[in-house]
């Protein structure tokens, strides 16, 4: 019999359909005896260990504000900024820091009517173009008047739940690429773009309702213009993460942010 004859012959004798709820237990039974046999091997302390750097490497929690505290869940500081240094009289709430004095305060609740939340309201100045925001920096080690980042190339992206109203001008996501320095005043770290830095136009997730918002770091940034940075050498030192509100004269914003993380 030839070999073609004999797959054939085989084949016809087999009934898999009547066979299939056996094979798929048996495989399964198999791979839970397999995963009990390894972990047997594995004390708890390391197993646990070894599932938390599995997770971290899935995604890293930014910000959870289950705490009331002026720090992230990375132990970096949150506050906010204005354009009053230009010359505007624009207003932001929490206040913007008074030289490395933070005076900035979370609210409550955050989402699902918990713990707290990141929340800013702002009132555009006389001057054309009023830009404010809130920012929080991405280690202990970040803020003014240290500049040291982290390394968040081995993420796709950041998600966050955003609610609130902008009733005007724009809102943006904003990735900055600072050095390790600070600038002269030891208040922020030295810009490496000259503030032209990738962003994201969010101002259509503003909604009244908490909305979740997922941002692919290589699809929803854009280039700064005239800029040959490329978006992964600002991922492996980033020190901040910024939400950005450009106004008109007299607009108003309140925008609240909650459950933070790269994926």
């Amino acid at each position: 019999m030839e070999e073609k004859d004999f797959k054939k012959a085989s084949l016809e004798n087999v009934t898999v359909p009547k066979n299939r709820e056996f094979i798929k237990n048996a495989l399964l039974n198999s791979a839970e005896e397999k995963k009990k046999s390894f972990f047997s091997f594995i004390p708890a302390k390391t197993a646990f260990a070894a599932f938390a750097v599995v997770l971290a490497a899935v995604f890293m929690v930014v910000e959870d504000n289950n705490n009331p505290g002026q720090t992230n869940n990375l132990g970096g500081v949150w506050s906010t900024y204005d354009d009053s240094a230009a010359g505007n009289n624009s207003v932001v709430w929490p206040q913007s820091p008074k030289g490395c004095e933070n005076l900035f305060e979370k609210s409550a609740p955050g989402f699902g009517g918990k713990g707290y939340a990141v929340r800013v309201t702002g009132t555009a100045g006389d001057k054309a173009g009023t830009v404010l925001g809130v920012n929080t920096y991405l280690s202990e080690h970040a803020s003014c008047p240290r500049c040291s980042g982290i390394n968040i190339s081995m993420y796709r992206g950041v998600r966050f739940k955003m609610k609130g109203n902008i009733a005007g001008g724009a809102l943006y996501f904003i990735l900055p690429h600072e050095s390790g320095e600070p600038d002269e005043n030891k208040t922020s770290c030295v810009s490496l773009t000259g503030n032209n830095d990738y962003m994201a136009d969010i101002s259509g997730s503003v909604k009244n309702e908490w909305t979740d918002v997922k941002l692919d770091f290589y699809k929803s940034f854009k280039q700064p213009k005239g800029a040959t940075v490329k978006i992964e050498k600002v991922l492996e030192n980033a020190n901040r993460i910024k939400w950005e509100w450009n106004g008109n004269k007299g607009e108003k914003m309140d925008l609240w942010i909650d459950e933070i993380e790269f994926y």
